[in-house]
């Protein structure tokens, strides 16, 4: 999964640069480069706001829970 998501980014990244390569020499070379540029504070304000509302995995809970059943049932059995 993060390798897809390095990979999009690079993506994105090099489409970005192709756009302004391909705006040099024109009148609207600067709005094209301020446009990329906005597009990707939108982008990144919009994942931030994504990831806030989402909930956080937790990946030690399935091995909290294990552990603590273990230690229940060592409880248990010295008993």
């Amino acid at each position: 999964m993060v390798a897809l998501a390095v990979c999009t980014l690079f993506t994105l990244s090099f489409l970005c640069i192709a756009i302004i390569a391909s705006a040099i020499g024109t009148p609207y070379f600067l709005a094209v480069v301020w446009g990329v540029a906005g597009i990707w504070a939108i982008v990144t304000v919009a994942a931030f706001f994504v990831v806030r509302t989402r909930h956080l995995a937790q990946p030690f809970q399935t091995f909290q829970s294990e552990l603590q059943r273990d230690l229940q049932a060592i409880k248990e059995a010295t008993k």
